[in-house]
């Protein structure tokens, strides 16, 4: 049963599933990977468990052929037990290989997997429409990028790997099992596959269930701190701290009792797998006395040996199996933030690059013909707008708050679609243009002007389109060039966080030169 709880992409309720994770999520994550290498993968688990099992019996026999020849007084001569000796080491050494080319297969499958879910949902975050980061917190984004993306790093594919192990465990024990008792232990298989499919769905859905809510939980954290990271100031400054830490305490304390219940879920199951256990060790003990002569002893030991394993590789399956599906809901929220979030600019059809001049816009002039505008779902903010900028013309806009004039400004870049009318800039609709030229074309200084943590070159020319020479002629003509020089590093002085090592007349001046720069390019 899977249930998808529906969220809207501008709802302030982070989305939520219910029931197993489906088939789709498990196939995103390994075709992200490679199929192939998903499969050669399963082959050397596989084969090493064949050949450790092939091991295990070699040295039952090796010993029972030993017991028997030193009972008629003939025991095994050198070469003999050399030969037994070199086949043991062969199996041996094909575990050995098999475990390594099933690491280093892992090892790349991991790597194609994070890269391509990474890039994907990156991309998917940075195209989504201006109204999806005015309405998700902070925290929702970074758990995305950051928990979640560390479980797919880090945990994910270790976690198939050890389920994949653990399932050709679970079926070489029973197939040892089977093949010491000649078949006879058959006969308990099916009462205990059934109810150890039954106890460990119920596990299974539990677990996942747990993980969500976990996932979720962990959301709120990461918002709340960020938030009373950035109004530290005010928050003391009214002495209510206090407040602020109780808060947090309470969602710590919320996400705590997910995990506390996701491990005492783990020893509910360990209780029933040990029963399981019990039984088989039970039931090969009995047919040991009951049948005397019937199992040799070599195989007797060896079936009683893998019984008493069962009861691990079973539990150990279980979990790994639980796990699996718990780290794989945060694929399912990668992928959703992947497929469901509504690229910006994708319901409008544009036209060809190649038709729009490189020299657009040469002239500057706009004009506004009845638009009107709403942000999401909420009332017009903009009503049948009309307004013509000649060319050359310096136009101020002035208004009481919230009278529009930030709304002209995101119309313009179009980070909010019009509802009504149309925008043109030397007669061509910027509807009709792509985001990316469009925004390319344009330049803007804001009130709030932001600075990479990078060199003051890349802060200046980002995509190495310029000389030096050409920098330092536009830092000249902007009157910046003598506080650059005065830098330790010119170019190349890093700037701090949020450019704190400028003030904000300079970070406002590095953006007017970014924009001269660009209008020196066409």
């Amino acid at each position: 049963m899977h249930v998808h709880i529906n969220v809207s992409l501008y709802s302030s309720v982070e989305e939520k599933k219910e029931g197993d994770v489906t088939l789709d999520i498990y196939t995103h994550y390994i075709m992200s990977g490679g199929l192939g290498l998903f499969l050669a993968c399963i082959f050397f688990v596989a084969l090493s468990q064949v050949c450790l099992l092939l091991s295990s019996f070699w040295l039952s026999y090796w010993g029972e052929i030993s017991r028997r020849r030193e009972n008629d007084g003939n025991s095994l001569s050198s070469a003999t037990n050399i030969f037994y000796l070199q086949i043991f080491a062969a199996l041996s050494c094909g575990v050995c290989l098999c475990y390594l080319f099933r690491s280093i297969i892992l090892a790349n499958h991991r790597l194609n997997t994070s890269t391509g879910l990474h890039e994907n949902v990156l991309r998917s975050v940075l195209s989504s429409p201006i109204a999806f980061f005015d309405v998700t917190p902070v925290g929702r984004i970074l758990n995305r990028f950051s928990t979640d993306m560390q479980v797919v790093d880090d945990d994910l594919l270790q976690t198939i790997s050890q389920g994949l192990n653990g399932l050709a465990q679970v079926l070489g024990a029973v197939g040892a099992i089977a093949g010491a008792t000649k078949g006879t232990f058959l006969i308990l298989v099916v009462p205990m596959a059934f109810f150890y499919d039954r106890v460990q769905k119920y596990f299974r859905a539990t677990n996942t269930a747990l993980a969500r809510i976990e996932s979720i939980s962990r959301s709120p954290i990461y918002a709340d701190f960020s938030q009373a990271l950035n109004g530290v100031g005010t928050i003391r400054a009214f002495s209510d701290s206090k407040r602020f830490i109780d808060v947090l305490e309470k969602l710590v304390e919320s996400n705590s009792v997910a995990n506390m219940m996701l491990q005492l879920a783990s020893q509910w199951l360990s209780i029933r797998l040990d029963t399981i256990g019990a039984l088989i060790s039970f039931f090969i003990a009995a047919l040991a006395a009951a049948t005397a002569g019937f199992i040799p002893p070599g195989f007797l030991a060896l079936g009683l040996v893998y019984s008493f394993q069962l009861t691990t590789y079973l539990k150990f399956l279980v979990r790994m199996i639980s796990t699996v599906e718990a780290q794989m809901s945060s694929v399912e929220r990668i992928k959703y933030y992947t497929d469901f979030i509504e690229k910006e600019g994708s319901s409008q059809t544009c036209m060809d690059p190649n038709l729009i001049p490189a020299t657009w816009p040469e002239k500057g002039a706009i004009q506004f013909k009845d638009i009107s505008m709403r942000y999401r779902e909420g009332p017009l903010v903009l009503k049948t707008f009309n307004a013509l900028v000649n060319s050359t013309e310096k136009v101020g806009l002035a208004g009481r708050t919230g009278s529009g004039k930030s709304s002209l400004m995101i119309a313009l870049f179009r980070f909010q679609e019009l509802s009504e009318g149309s925008i043109t800039i030397d007669n061509i609709d910027i509807s009709q243009v792509p985001l990316k030229l469009l925004r390319s074309r344009l330049g803007i200084i804001p009130q709030d002007p932001v600075m990479f943590s990078a060199t003051v070159r890349f802060n200046l020319d980002p995509f190495e389109q310029y000389s030096d020479l050409h920098i330092w002629q536009v830092l000249e003509d902007i009157h910046l060039k003598d506080h650059i020089l005065s830098l330790p590093g010119k170019l190349s002085e890093m700037v701090a966080e949020g450019g704190d090592n400028f003030s904000a007349g300079q970070r406002q001046v590095h953006l007017m030169m970014m924009m001269m720069l660009t209008c020196c390019l066409w």
